[in-house]
């Protein structure tokens, strides 16, 4: 429906179930006049004597018309008819501002979250160290490893000795051992005793992995889960004393 401000005959188009709910109060926007809008309806055309002005409806008030809490300048322009709908109570005039952080800000935030990454993967390095990826890119970066030795988790599947002619004499050994952990150990000391015929030592060695790897090795020393590495050694021959051996990882 349509209403004119009985002050200043500023014509508006104005929605009748919301003039109901206002008690039939609107505000015009051009003179500030409360007015029974029900009352001042305009049955006439649209636009034959004034500019047609949407307007909002006050809420309900015991009087006919109510102060602003706030000076209103003299100067202040006029407000343009428009067609457009009332704003919504989600609607704003203005885009709300976006808050830029500094660089200093957004450098230090990017800090802290690596390292709470790198903390995490301290924390649960004995997952990800032992996998067969991480194992395989140590062997081709040389990483020095870190890794606690367990030479119980070795064992020996295949041994053999033999006597070599030669001046000097000399022992061949040949050895295989085996990784039995599921994850990648540090290659243990091999312990050699040669033992006389009542079981005493004639002769002892121990051995690090460099000592008994062989040449073509590459890479740390390190053995795969399950891997078996197979050594062969010549060793001087201490004599005819020598009745037996016992190897033993330390």
């Amino acid at each position: 429906m349509q209403t004119r401000c009985p002050q200043c005959g500023t014509l508006y188009d104005i929605d009748r179930a919301m003039l109901r709910q206002a008690g039939g109060l609107a505000r015009c926007y051009n003179c500030g006049t409360v007015f029974n809008g029900l009352r001042s309806r305009h049955e006439g055309q649209t636009g034959a004597t004034s500019p047609l002005v949407r307007s909002s409806i006050p809420a309900p008030d015991t009087g006919s018309s109510r102060e602003l809490p706030f000076e209103v300048p003299e100067d202040l322009p006029e407000l343009q008819a428009s067609d457009r709908v009332d704003l919504q109570p989600r609607d704003t005039l203005h885009p709300a501002a976006q808050v830029r952080l500094p660089w200093w800000q957004k450098l230090l935030f990017a800090l802290l979250i690596l390292a709470l990454l790198a903390q995490l993967a301290w924390i649960q390095r004995e997952q990800w160290i032992h996998h067969p990826v991480v194992a395989q890119a140590c062997t081709w970066l040389h990483c020095p490893d870190h890794r606690a030795a367990r030479p119980d988790l070795f064992s020996v599947i295949q041994r053999d000795m033999q006597a070599t002619p030669g001046t000097p004499p000399a022992l061949r050994l040949r050895l295989r051992l085996r990784n039995d952990a599921d994850h990648p150990l540090p290659l243990p000391r091999l312990q050699l005793s040669l033992l006389d015929a009542n079981g005493s030592i004639v002769a002892r060695r121990s051995l690090a992995p460099q000592e008994y790897l062989p040449a073509t090795w590459s890479g740390p020393s390190i053995a795969l889960a399950g891997e078996v590495i197979a050594i062969e050694l010549s060793l001087q021959d201490p004599g005819p004393r020598v009745r037996g051996y016992v190897f033993d990882f330390v």
